[in-house]
């Protein structure tokens, strides 16, 4: 059975986001973390958005190797 690990990254606009994995917060477009993180091996399998407080969840995940 495959293990897995687990990422969510927030994204206050798409300017600048906050990946609570490595608690940085960065400043970029969101469309290439995405890329980014999915050539770490990271797959997105979720997203929730949250007009409430005008933030998007990102939920990842990839093989524990």
């Amino acid at each position: 059975m495959k293990k897995w690990e687990y990422k969510t990254v927030v994204a206050w606009t798409l300017s600048k986001y906050l990946d609570l994995s490595l608690s940085q917060e960065h400043s970029e477009s969101t469309p290439p973390f995405i890329n980014d993180l999915g050539s770490d091996g990271w797959e997105l399998v979720s997203v929730t958005i949250s007009e409430k407080n005008s933030k998007t969840l990102y939920h990842f995940k990839r093989p524990i190797q």
